[in-house]
């Protein structure tokens, strides 16, 4: 009696751990939401999933400070822009140390269910642009502007390879453009630029 009791537990624990690993209704909220699922300890940006906490952070941003010095940066936050010289972007009142976050960013996030055009709602499975409504889609993010659009078609590869990296250091670096401590190896666009 004392084995059957014993493996009852063991299978319950494993399917508390197959729960969590496979998301639930937690992880469709945060994943709504571009948000972090504390639960599941998964993180999610543009319909993609990842376990790096610090990887989530760069790419979601934080809100734009109040008490911003450099005149790049208030010109960009006052029209969802780029400040060249601090190499970080703003994008619906948050502000972007990551080219790939922001570039997704200033897409409208869009769910699934809100989606009527069926060619939209395919293109949402990755990427594509729409003639009949003169918008495209990345992910789960909806551009209207082809230029923004076609720059989130290109940040967002660079997304998925950063979610796949086994090095956080490097993950990070991939999506701004700067070197990983751990490796000594730098990235630019999200390739190795050298070290």
């Amino acid at each position: 009696m004392r084995l059957v009791n014993q493996l009852v537990i063991v299978v319950g624990a494993l399917m508390l751990v197959a729960g969590a690993m496979a998301g639930g209704e937690c992880c469709e909220k945060a994943a709504a939401t571009n948000d972090w699922c504390k639960g599941c300890k998964e993180g999610f940006y543009n319909g993609v999933s990842m376990s790096s906490a610090k990887l989530h952070k760069t790419l979601a941003g934080d809100p734009v400070s109040t008490n911003m010095k450099c005149e790049g940066c208030k010109a960009a936050s006052a029209n969802d822009g780029w400040c060249k010289d601090c190499g970080t972007g703003y994008a619906n009142k948050r502000h972007y140390a990551s080219w790939v976050g922001y570039r997704l960013a200033l897409g409208k996030h869009t769910a699934a269910k809100e989606i009527k055009c069926d060619a939209c709602k395919k293109a949402s499975a990755d990427h594509g642009w729409c003639d009949a409504c003169k918008a495209g889609m990345v992910g789960c993010e909806r551009y209207t502007d082809k230029a923004q659009y076609e720059a989130a078609v290109a940040a967002r590869p660079v997304l998925v390879a950063a979610a796949k990296e086994k090095c956080e250091g490097c993950a990070v670096a991939m999506v701004t453009n700067g070197k990983c401590e751990a490796c000594k190896v730098s990235y630019k666009d999200g390739k190795k630029s050298g070290s």
